[in-house]
């Protein structure tokens, strides 16, 4: 492996991804936050019902959105420079 054209190819494509951020992002961050957001509510709302897919496969949902689209991306700062 040539790891110093990796790193100049990895370095390359952030330079790109930066230059390109824009209300796109915005867009597409409210667009995951809605169906996060969809799962919770079906998820809690379905809750009252004897154990059932729905409800597990919602509540997983939720959770699995919020940590690994949400968060993840806000700490490695994925969100620092747009409005959202």
């Amino acid at each position: 492996l040539d790891y110093d054209a990796f790193a100049k190819d990895v370095s390359d494509l952030g330079k790109k991804l930066l230059k390109e951020t824009n209300e796109d992002d915005v867009e597409h961050l409210k667009k995951i936050l809605g169906w996060r957001d969809a799962a919770a509510i079906i998820g809690v709302t379905s809750m009252w019902m004897a154990p059932n897919p729905i409800t597990v496969a919602a509540l997983s949902t939720w959770t699995y959105a919020s940590w690994t689209m949400i968060a993840h991306h806000t700490c490695h700062g994925g969100y620092n420079r747009v409005n959202a």
